[in-house]
Protein backbone atom coordinates (compact mmCIF):
# COMPACT_ATOMS: atom_id res chain seq x y z
CA UNK A 1 0.00 0.00 0.00
CA UNK A 2 1.47 3.64 -1.03
CA UNK A 3 0.33 6.87 0.08
CA UNK A 4 1.01 10.64 -0.15
CA UNK A 5 2.86 12.49 2.79
CA UNK A 6 3.47 15.76 2.77
CA UNK A 7 4.09 18.71 -0.40
CA UNK A 8 6.27 21.53 0.43
CA UNK A 9 6.56 24.13 -2.09
CA UNK A 10 7.92 27.36 -1.15
CA UNK A 11 9.25 30.41 -2.94
CA UNK A 12 12.21 32.02 -1.47
CA UNK A 13 9.86 34.90 -0.61
CA UNK A 14 8.23 32.46 2.15
CA UNK A 15 11.22 33.21 4.51
CA UNK A 16 11.37 37.40 4.48
CA UNK A 17 8.28 38.76 5.83
CA UNK A 18 8.34 42.78 6.36
CA UNK A 19 12.01 42.58 5.90
CA UNK A 20 12.40 40.21 9.18
CA UNK A 21 13.90 36.28 8.45
CA UNK A 22 11.48 33.63 8.45
CA UNK A 23 13.94 30.51 9.07
CA UNK A 24 11.37 27.83 10.12
CA UNK A 25 8.01 26.42 7.86
CA UNK A 26 6.13 23.91 9.84
CA UNK A 27 3.44 21.55 9.05
CA UNK A 28 1.99 18.43 11.11
CA UNK A 29 -0.07 15.70 10.00
CA UNK A 30 -2.39 13.52 12.41
CA UNK A 31 -2.64 9.75 11.58
CA UNK A 32 -5.12 7.35 12.96
CA UNK A 33 -3.95 4.45 10.79
CA UNK A 34 -2.12 3.01 13.51
CA UNK A 35 -5.51 2.71 15.58
CA UNK A 36 -6.65 0.03 13.13
CA UNK A 37 -6.08 -3.65 15.03
CA UNK A 38 -5.28 -4.99 11.28
CA UNK A 39 -2.61 -2.42 10.40
CA UNK A 40 -0.67 -2.81 13.84
CA UNK A 41 -0.60 -6.81 13.76
CA UNK A 42 0.32 -6.93 10.01
CA UNK A 43 2.43 -4.13 9.23
CA UNK A 44 6.07 -5.51 8.56
CA UNK A 45 7.49 -2.70 7.10
CA UNK A 46 7.01 0.87 6.33
CA UNK A 47 9.25 3.07 3.75
CA UNK A 48 8.77 6.58 3.80
CA UNK A 49 10.21 8.19 0.50
CA UNK A 50 11.08 11.88 0.10
CA UNK A 51 12.30 13.42 -3.33
CA UNK A 52 13.43 17.32 -2.68
CA UNK A 53 14.67 20.31 -5.05
CA UNK A 54 16.63 23.02 -3.70
CA UNK A 55 16.69 26.13 -6.12
CA UNK A 56 17.79 28.42 -3.30
CA UNK A 57 21.71 29.67 -2.64
CA UNK A 58 21.05 28.49 1.11
CA UNK A 59 21.54 24.92 2.78
CA UNK A 60 18.04 23.39 3.49
CA UNK A 61 17.26 20.73 6.74
CA UNK A 62 13.97 19.16 6.89
CA UNK A 63 13.71 17.33 10.11
CA UNK A 64 11.01 14.94 10.77
CA UNK A 65 9.44 13.82 14.25
CA UNK A 66 7.48 11.46 14.85
CA UNK A 67 5.14 11.70 18.66
CA UNK A 68 2.87 9.21 20.19
CA UNK A 69 -0.86 9.86 22.09
CA UNK A 70 0.90 11.93 24.77
CA UNK A 71 3.12 13.97 22.32
CA UNK A 72 6.44 12.28 22.88
CA UNK A 73 8.82 12.21 20.26
CA UNK A 74 9.02 8.28 19.33
CA UNK A 75 11.43 8.91 16.71
CA UNK A 76 13.31 11.38 14.30
CA UNK A 77 15.40 11.97 11.08
CA UNK A 78 16.76 14.65 9.91
CA UNK A 79 17.42 15.38 5.65
CA UNK A 80 20.36 17.59 4.24
CA UNK A 81 20.10 19.64 0.99
CA UNK A 82 22.59 21.31 -0.28
CA UNK A 83 22.93 25.40 -1.61
CA UNK A 84 22.24 25.66 -4.87
CA UNK A 85 24.36 27.20 -7.40
CA UNK A 86 22.90 30.69 -8.85
CA UNK A 87 20.34 29.48 -11.47
CA UNK A 88 20.94 25.58 -10.84
CA UNK A 89 18.54 23.27 -8.41
CA UNK A 90 19.81 20.70 -6.22
CA UNK A 91 18.11 17.48 -5.54
CA UNK A 92 17.70 15.07 -2.78
CA UNK A 93 16.54 11.58 -2.24
CA UNK A 94 16.04 10.03 1.22
CA UNK A 95 13.98 6.99 1.86
CA UNK A 96 13.59 6.07 5.64
CA UNK A 97 13.03 2.70 6.63
CA UNK A 98 11.28 1.55 9.63
CA UNK A 99 11.57 -2.06 10.87
CA UNK A 100 12.15 -3.53 13.85
CA UNK A 101 12.09 -0.79 16.82
CA UNK A 102 11.76 1.62 14.42
CA UNK A 103 8.54 0.18 13.44
CA UNK A 104 7.61 -0.49 16.69
CA UNK A 105 7.53 3.38 17.27
CA UNK A 106 5.76 4.13 13.49
CA UNK A 107 2.79 2.36 15.20
CA UNK A 108 2.67 4.09 18.20
CA UNK A 109 2.37 7.52 15.93
CA UNK A 110 -0.46 9.60 15.70
CA UNK A 111 1.11 12.97 14.66
CA UNK A 112 4.04 13.55 12.38
CA UNK A 113 5.59 17.10 12.70
CA UNK A 114 7.66 18.66 8.93
CA UNK A 115 10.04 21.55 10.01
CA UNK A 116 11.48 22.90 7.11
CA UNK A 117 14.65 25.56 8.16
CA UNK A 118 16.79 27.65 6.34
CA UNK A 119 20.58 27.16 7.12
CA UNK A 120 21.91 30.83 6.89
CA UNK A 121 25.25 31.93 8.24
CA UNK A 122 24.15 35.93 6.49
CA UNK A 123 20.71 37.57 6.95
CA UNK A 124 18.34 36.37 4.11
CA UNK A 125 18.01 39.77 1.95
CA UNK A 126 14.77 40.95 0.22
CA UNK A 127 15.28 39.96 -2.87
CA UNK A 128 16.33 36.18 -2.73
CA UNK A 129 14.97 34.09 -5.43
CA UNK A 130 14.35 30.42 -5.69
CA UNK A 131 12.35 27.92 -4.04
CA UNK A 132 12.60 24.82 -2.48
CA UNK A 133 10.26 21.70 -3.04
CA UNK A 134 9.52 18.70 -1.15
CA UNK A 135 7.87 15.72 -1.91
CA UNK A 136 7.05 12.51 -0.01
CA UNK A 137 5.20 9.32 -0.03
CA UNK A 138 4.90 6.12 2.24
CA UNK A 139 4.92 2.83 1.42
CA UNK A 140 3.84 0.01 3.66
CA UNK A 141 4.34 -3.92 3.35
CA UNK A 142 2.04 -6.41 5.64
CA UNK A 143 1.85 -9.78 6.41
CA UNK A 144 -0.71 -11.68 4.53
CA UNK A 145 -2.18 -14.96 4.89
CA UNK A 146 -3.50 -17.44 2.32
CA UNK A 147 -6.64 -18.43 2.99
CA UNK A 148 -7.08 -22.04 4.12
Amino acid sequence: MSSSLVFFDESASSFVESGSEIDIIQEFLIIDLFTDTFIVENLVKAEFVFLGKNALNRDVNLQVDFLDDLDVLVHRFSIEQEAAVEGSEVFTEYIETFEGDTLLALKSTIKIVFTLRLIAEDPIPDDITGRVELQSSSNFYFKIAAAE
